[in-house]
């Protein structure tokens, strides 16, 4: 049975065409590898310079700046915020007993699973709060006490003209209707 097997594959092998690909793509290797051999050594040590030399200087770049390293290498629209200065908000919130440190740390929860989820943690900021998502921007920030300083004035903010829930709603989505993330919250 073994040998049926290997003469019906030598078969196909010989007469479907592979074994002139196989012989072509042998004989490019083989015409690539001494073209290879014909390069100067020095041509050679040129380049291995020359790599050498942009691969440390991409290294000192990360080391020394990896904010400006990472958005110039980042496909995503990436907005980096180094300083911003929150004011404390004197208003209380329009509903009576709301603590704003309790929604924003079950906003954290619902977001990121309280920072697990974090995709700026993979550039060395911060936002696992989500804030400030919409239209492809994804800002990040540098520290997280900077980004729950921004979100906590959101919330102080619209809770002047919103209940919880409708503020809740218009932080996900947008939009002041029920939400799916309202439920979400509620459970927790």
């Amino acid at each position: 049975m073994k040998n049926a097997i290997q003469a019906v594959g030598r078969f196909v092998y010989k007469y479907s065409g592979m074994k002139a690909v196989v012989e072509k793509v042998q004989e490019k290797v083989f015409h690539y590898k001494l073209r290879l051999r014909m390069v100067p050594v020095t041509y050679k040590a040129f380049l291995l310079i020359v790599g050498a030399t942009l691969g440390s200087t991409m290294t000192y770049i990360y080391i020394q700046a990896p904010k400006v390293y990472l958005d110039l290498m980042s496909s995503e629209k990436i907005i980096v915020v180094n300083e911003v200065h929150a004011q404390e908000v004197k208003e209380q919130p329009k509903e009576e007993g709301t603590d704003i440190d309790e929604i924003v740390k079950n906003v954290y929860q619902l977001e990121s699973s309280s920072g697990k989820n974090d995709s700026c943690r993979a550039k060395g900021l911060y936002n696992g709060y989500g804030y400030g998502w919409y239209n492809g921007k994804k800002p990040c920030y540098a520290s997280h006490e900077e980004v729950t300083a921004l979100v906590k004035e959101w919330f102080n903010d619209k809770l002047k003209d919103l209940t919880v829930e409708e503020a809740l709603c218009v932080y996900n989505t947008g939009g002041k209707d029920k939400c799916e993330y309202l439920g979400k919250y509620n459970k927790m």
